[in-house]
């Protein structure tokens, strides 16, 4: 997603820890619901299939429901449908995050990010899976010692 204001905190979000083992993410009972945003190329498409352009990525920000996955391992791969509010990927949309409900943990987390779609005329997009593992040893590496005010309290 395009930022387009200064980011002065973040706070990180709660990423699965279900892994990457084949079929983990079509276990309904586990994982009910996904739901993706973005801000991707804008298309309608009518009840006869006809697509229409309404504008290009970062002109408005969307999200909509991501139906179970076909594929489900390091990658979740996914069909869009005609269901209420479905959601499709599109360009401007890759790196977007997928969240999902975790019934285990009873919370949204992040599951994945985007990476490509089928075109414009397609259904399929491919998400990868958040390597939580090497997401916690990077923000491990990259933390610095609190930074102490008084003199004499901090790290020499």
């Amino acid at each position: 997603m395009c930022l387009t204001k200064i980011v002065t905190e973040v706070t990180p979000l709660d990423i699965t820890n279900a892994g990457t083992a084949k079929g983990t993410y079509q276990n309904a009972d586990r994982f009910p619901v996904f739901y993706r945003v973005g801000t991707g190329t804008q298309y309608v498409k009518d009840t006869n299939g006809k697509i229409t352009y309404l504008m290009g990525a970062y002109s408005y920000k969307t999200g909509g429901i991501v139906n179970t996955p076909a594929i489900s391992d390091w990658s979740f791969v996914t069909n869009t449908t005609n269901t209420p509010l479905s959601t499709y990927g599109t360009p401007g949309d890759s790196g977007s995050p997928l969240f999902a409900w975790d019934a285990d943990q009873n919370k949204w987390v992040l599951l994945a990010v985007l990476n490509s779609y089928a075109g414009v005329n397609g259904n399929t997009n491919w998400y990868t899976i958040i390597p939580a593992g090497d997401v916690k040893n990077t923000m491990k590496q990259d933390a610095d010692a609190p930074v102490n005010t008084k003199q004499g309290e901090g790290v020499s």
